[in-house]
């Protein structure tokens, strides 16, 4: 896996970075829920841990959308943004 911080690549059951010392946070990559370091399947979305290929396919599905003046992340119906204040389509 990679760490978080630092984007070392790292064994799977650290607990700790071993390059710059994080401690390691497990997250469910479809729905962002930190989880313990044991769970096979998210709490949340029951989606199973470290399914990669899976994750990249809903990623895929998944348009984001994002501000053009500040590049904040947005939601699709947004008229304006919600953290620089400018009107999306101008």
């Amino acid at each position: 896996m990679e760490c978080r911080e630092c984007k070392m690549e790292i064994p799977d059951d650290s607990e700790f970075c071993p390059f710059c010392g994080d401690k390691v946070k497990f997250i469910c990559n479809f729905c962002s829920t930190e989880l313990e370091p044991n769970f096979l399947y998210c709490k949340k979305c029951g989606k199973k841990i470290n399914d990669k290929e899976d994750s990249e396919k809903e990623k895929k599905k998944k348009k984001i959308y994002r501000c053009p003046h500040c590049n904040t992340e947005i939601k699709p119906e947004s008229v304006f943004c919600k953290i620089c204040g400018k009107k999306i389509n101008d």
